[in-house]
């Protein structure tokens, strides 16, 4: 992959940290653009982590997956940790679903390399 589409990438990535937080933070039941913020709350985090990982796991191709994949998930778990000081609840289940969103993310990843290697081993 071009040197240039993995800054891309990671400048992509910069902005959606930025905007995961600044919603995260914000007081709860109120809008942000005039979404609310109360509609479908889990699959919201399944969906912003499930892209996140996404996005850390292209943007970092020589980074251990399982080093990417435990900071994403202490991530949303800080980020969950960290609402209360802002006014809002903290809420295991959204842990969850930002667990769950980072493994479905990362499945096909781990597929992936699993058929190479075996493809790989089945050749020598």
């Amino acid at each position: 992959m071009p040197k240039y589409t993995i800054w891309l990438l990671r400048l992509v990535l910069l902005a959606s940290i930025f905007v995961l937080v600044c919603l995260a933070w914000a007081p709860q039941n109120t809008g942000y653009g005039g979404w609310k913020l109360t509609a479908n709350d889990k699959l919201g985090h399944f969906i912003t982590f499930y892209s996140l990982a996404l996005i850390v796991l292209i943007s970092f191709p020589r980074t251990s997956i399982l080093i990417l994949v435990t900071c994403l998930v202490m991530a949303g778990f800080l980020l969950e940790l960290s609402q209360p000081y802002f006014g809002r609840s903290s809420d295991m289940k959204d842990a969850a679903a930002n667990m769950i969103g980072i493994t479905a993310a990362w499945i096909p990843i781990g597929i992936s390399k699993l058929r190479r290697t075996l493809s790989e081993a089945k050749e020598k």
